[in-house]
């Protein structure tokens, strides 16, 4: 049963009773989310993770089996420890692939009943406005910290610059848009001085080099141990039919290998 509770976060934005930042509950977990509301210099309205997703969330989705809603599994078990041994409780979670993180997207909406998905570039930069750098490779011990652990934006937003990049998203029907992307904000192994707003990298064949599986595994990156995600909610979200866009992957051979998994084939 899910819970969801309206709590007045300090916000910049909200210029509408029903445009409030909350805490989404999942399920009877306990275990949630702060949205807080953004509105761009255009004027679109969302709401915006008030900081990465942690392990706590995620173990949820890798390890709550098959969503009866329809059907999506979770990431098949990792063959070691994906946080590496820099912590659990209260940390960012790491190491998923982008369409892993897509998945995530698609069973959070079937367990709440709302729309979320990967950020856009345009959405994660707004987002990002007046944010200070946080934990980056002079200051983080080499290891990523605790969540929300240092100042908040404007808009009360933690860790946009610094401790994981995030993964970004392409609307559907892009031509970019495929199975791997791009990560914003760079990581607490990045230097300060190349970390900012525009600072992004690209996902590359040697995030998986340490994986021995063939072929390679659609949901964890064995070497890319700085890289995790957000979530968005648009305020004015697509048709339900649409949803299923934002999610899916537009490469055949990742689609192959997620039904034969959901077959029980590997």
């Amino acid at each position: 049963m899910l819970r969801l509770v309206l709590i007045p976060l300090l916000t910049a934005c909200s210029h509408k009773p029903e445009f409030n930042s909350y805490l989404e509950i999942v399920g009877d977990s306990g275990v949630g989310l702060e949205m807080q509301a953004v509105v761009g210099v255009d004027g679109q309205r969302f709401w915006i993770a008030t900081h990465e997703t942690t392990w706590e969330l995620w173990t949820l989705f890798q390890y709550s089996g098959i969503d009866p809603v329809d059907g999506v599994s979770g990431p098949t078990p990792p063959y070691m420890p994906m946080d590496f041994g820099m912590g659990i409780d209260g940390y960012p979670a790491i190491s998923m692939t982008h369409y892993s993180a897509r998945q995530f997207c698609r069973w959070l909406s079937n367990r709440t009943g709302h729309f979320y998905r990967l950020p856009t570039a345009d959405e994660w930069l707004t987002a990002c406005a007046d944010s200070a750098i946080g934990w980056h490779h002079e200051n983080s011990d080499d290891r990523y910290q605790q969540v929300a652990q240092l100042k908040p934006n404007k808009f009360g937003i933690h860790d946009m610059l610094g401790n994981v990049a995030e993964w970004v998203d392409d609307p559907p029907n892009s031509p970019t848009r495929a199975w791997g992307q791009q990560v914003f904000g760079g990581g607490w192994d990045d230097e300060r001085a190349v970390i900012e707003p525009g600072f992004s990298r690209a996902s590359k064949p040697d995030w998986q080099r340490q994986d021995p599986q063939i072929p390679k595994s659609i949901w964890h990156l064995t070497d890319a141990q700085s890289v995790g995600f957000r979530v968005v909610r648009p305020m004015n979200p697509s048709d339900r039919r649409e949803w299923d866009l934002w999610w899916s992957s537009q490469v055949e051979s990742i689609n192959s290998i997620h039904s034969s998994q959901q077959r029980g084939e590997r």
